[in-house]
This record gives structure tokens, C-alpha cells and sequence, in this order.
């Protein structure tokens, strides 16, 4: 594969995991189908899937007064889902394969310091986001 592909993948990876995670085909470019690779490896699901688990156990540990350099996570909306929450961590894990959407919108879960998991968002919002990328994912909804 040429460099040009490789570099857009990995300087381009947001706006390529934005595009796979609205439906655009990884086969339409050459960087898109590279980023989608990459975001199906086992290594790079796995290691989502443990930030999944981490953002649960946070949100349930006491709040220590002080000051953090970390993102404010939305505690009450992670716990609410708490189950949905560990059930996309465990479909990540699997080792079958996966659909590069799903992955992807995982990816902008935790990546986008906008997203639902870090701001106050409406009742049942870290829900629905979660079961969207379970539901993209390929992987079954626990319900």
C-alpha cells in the first residue's frame, strides 16, 4: 500500500472514524479501509473494551475532593448503563469479527471529549449511544 493512505489513516483518524461510524463504505478509499482495519483488530478492541471498563469502575468509586488533570467522566449516566456499558466492553473482547461501524462508534464514545460519557447529557443518553454502537457492532443487546 502507498504512504499516502497510511499517513491520512493515522493524521486523519477522527474524521475517518466520524465517516465510518455515519455508514460510509471502507472500501469507497484507501484510508478509510485502513482505518477500519485497524479499528477491527483484536489489539485495538481489546484495549477500547478496558477504557470501557475503567469509565464503569470509575463512576462508581468515591469522589475524592482535588484538583485532576483527567476528563470529568458523566458518573450518573455510565452507571445507569452500567450493564449495556460492560456488554460492549465484553463484545469488543470477543474475538470474532466485528463490524468496523461499531467499533468506530466506540471509538468516538470515548474519544470525543464531547460525548455522552463525559457531559451532562439528558436521562438515558449514555444508554442509547452505547446500544447504538452494541447494535452497529454486530454484537447482541442485553435486554
Amino acid at each position: 500500500m502507498e504512504l499516502g493512505p497510511r499517513l491520512r489513516a493515522l493524521w486523519s483518524a477522527p474524521s475517518l472514524d466520524a465517516m465510518l461510524a455515519a455508514g460510509v463504505d471502507p472500501a469507497s478509499d484507501p484510508a478509510l479501509a485502513l482505518r477500519a482495519a485497524q479499528l477491527r483488530s483484536l489489539r485495538h478492541r481489546r484495549r477500547l473494551a478496558g477504557t470501557l471498563e475503567q469509565l464503569v469502575h470509575a463512576s462508581e468509586a468515591d469522589r475524592r475532593p482535588g484538583v485532576s488533570a483527567a476528563l470529568p467522566i458523566a458518573r450518573e449516566g455510565i452507571s445507569e448503563a452500567r450493564d449495556s456499558v460492560l456488554a460492549l466492553a465484553g463484545a469488543l473482547r470477543r474475538s470474532e469479527a466485528v463490524d468496523a461501524r461499531g467499533v468506530a462508534l466506540a471509538q468516538l464514545l470515548l474519544g470525543d471529549a464531547r460525548s455522552v460519557l463525559y457531559t451532562d447529557a439528558s436521562r438515558g443518553a449514555v444508554e442509547h449511544e452505547v446500544r447504538h454502537a452494541l447494535d452497529r457492532l454486530g454484537a447482541a443487546s442485553p435486554r
